[in-house]
Formats: structure tokens, sequence, C-alpha cells
């Protein structure tokens, strides 16, 4: 290999490894009762704006980008109403479908992995005159719900799904 195909591969090299390290940089929010990660130029609200536990919005993509991207969480206390993970779905999608203009869920499953067990859903609809693609996650412990949701205009959905997939996925709740 000559010194000038050398070079290039050094500066290929540096690139890829600062890319990596600039998006593959992670923060980490943490309570007494769950943590989660998310990527460190996506902004942390622990505002409580829209009854939310925590917001996690994306960066903007221009100055015409009137929607940033974000996951929530949400809990709603259950005690006294003892309510099953596929009561508590289903009681969701009718909600959504009754309550939300345009609505239509696209997903609908359940899903288990070693350390949790959610119900998920995609659904679009059309709130305040925009098209909206979300995601939700539900979990129910210890006599509480927890809705996890990531939301994005329609068409820019898959831009961050994902991250969004990845914020969610990463929640982890203390036992």
């Amino acid at each position: 290999m000559n010194k000038r195909t050398m070079k290039k591969l050094s500066v290929l090299g540096l690139l890829l490894f600062l890319t990596v390290n600039i998006y593959g940089q992670t923060k980490t929010h943490e309570t007494e009762e769950f943590s989660v990660e998310y990527p460190a130029n996506w902004e942390l609200n622990t505002s409580g704006i829209g009854n939310s536990i925590f917001g996690i919005l994306s960066p903007s993509t221009d100055e015409k980008d009137t929607f940033r991207e974000n996951v929530n969480l949400i809990t709603r206390n259950l005690q006294g109403n003892p309510v099953t993970l596929d009561q508590y779905a289903e009681l969701s999608k009718k909600q959504i479908l009754t309550m939300i203009e345009k609505s239509e869920i696209l997903e609908d499953k359940r899903v288990k992995n070693e350390s949790s067990e959610y119900h998920m859903i995609v659904a679009k609809a059309v709130t305040n005159d925009m098209a909206m693609q979300f995601m939700q996650f539900y979990m129910i412990e210890n006599g509480k719900a927890y809705v996890l949701t990531y939301t994005a205009v329609a068409d820019q959905y898959e831009k961050f799904v994902k991250q969004g997939s990845d914020i969610m996925k990463s929640f982890k709740l203390k036992k």
C-alpha cells in the first residue's frame, strides 16, 4: 500500500471513530422508580407538561421544524382497580380510535424480552390538522400503568423511529 492510500484510510478511520463517538453518546435520566437512556443530542424536559413524567425531544432539523419528535412517559395509578395488561391495551386502543380524529391502529402486539413485558401499538392520526404517527409501549407494574410514547409528524416518523424506539426500550423500572 502506498502512503497516499494509507493516509486516506487513516482519515477515513478517524472520521468513522468520531462519528461513532458523537452519535453513540447517550445520557441517562434516573429516578428512584426508573431509568431511561437517550441520545446526547436530544433534550430532556421534566417540567410535567401534558401530565408527563418526562419528555425527551429530538434535535430541531432546521428553522422550519415546527414539531420536535419526542418520547414521553405518563403514568396512571391503578390502585383499587386491578387491570391486566391486555385490558389496559384494549382500553387504550379504543380511546385512540374514538377520541382522536382520523385515527388508525397500524400495529398491535405483545413484546417480551429478558427484562420486561409490554404491549406495543403503532397508530396514525390527525391532531390539530397535522398528520401524526406514534408508537406506544404499555406496561403495568405494582398497580401502576406506564405509557411510553414516541410521537412524530407522519412524514418524519421514520427519520427518528429507531432512536425513539431505542429510548423506549432502554426504559427500566427499578423493582
